[in-house]
């Protein structure tokens, strides 16, 4: 094969020759696999690159839309409605903010490094870890009460709903609360409120629960403020 190449190129055959052509040879066919290896290489870096520079974008335009949605919520009269369970004593567009919160990839969007949203986004970590916490105590809390209504069937209390207004102090309630025994505040809901408030395990109970819903909702009002003064 050796002499075919020779012929082919016109070589003199010769052990000086022979040792040339090899070193030729062989350089040259390094080189080329070289060159190809640094080309792929760089067409490799070009693709992440700009593979990158799409994800980036993608995640900058669905921050955008994130904010506009957190901000629509967040325009929205807050109103309660009234609940079985202790994590749901929270105005509605709060629950849906939350919700949203929860839904989002935002430690995805927190990792692009964008600045102008980097605010927003941390202040939303925060307001899912005080849920967070809002749950921890609100299981122990319905647990807890939803138990004491059980045992205490005498009082014909149908839920824990009457009990939680109280806990949570709203107006409706607490003031009839005050008036005394009424078709809307009946006797037996104010002896069971009493009763269950008295103990004070239940009293740290309740206490925790109240702390953590009110800390979640500072970090919300926090985030609005923050939202709305950037306006």
């Amino acid at each position: 094969m050796t002499e075919t190449l020779f012929d082919w190129f016109g070589i003199t055959q010769s052990s000086t020759n022979y040792d040339n052509f090899k070193i030729a040879f062989w350089s040259g066919l390094l080189s080329t696999l070289l060159i190809s290896i640094l080309v792929g290489l760089f067409l490799l870096w070009l693709e992440n690159k700009v593979g990158k520079k799409l994800m980036q974008s993608q995640h900058a335009k669905e921050t955008i839309v994130f904010k506009g949605k957190v901000t629509t919520l967040l325009r929205l009269p807050p109103a309660t409605v009234a609940s079985i369970r202790a994590e749901e004593w929270l105005p509605s567009n709060y629950l849906e903010l939350i919700k949203l919160i929860s839904d989002s990839p935002i430690h995805i969007w927190k990792s692009e490094g964008k600045k102008d949203f980097q605010g927003l986004l941390q202040r939303c970590e925060k307001i899912s870890n005080k849920y967070e916490d809002l749950l921890v105590s609100s299981k122990t809390l319905n647990l807890i009460l939803h138990d004491e209504l059980a045992k205490n069937a005498s009082y014909s209390i149908h839920n824990a709903e009457p009990i939680l207004g109280l806990i949570n102090n709203f107006k409706e309630y607490t003031e009839e609360f005050k008036k005394g025994p009424s078709h809307k505040m009946p006797l037996p809901v104010i002896q069971m409120y009493e009763k269950f408030t008295k103990t004070n395990s239940n009293k740290e109970l309740v206490t925790n629960y109240q702390q953590a819903r009110q800390t979640l909702l500072i970090e919300i009002e926090s985030l609005k403020k923050e939202l709305f003064d950037s306006m």
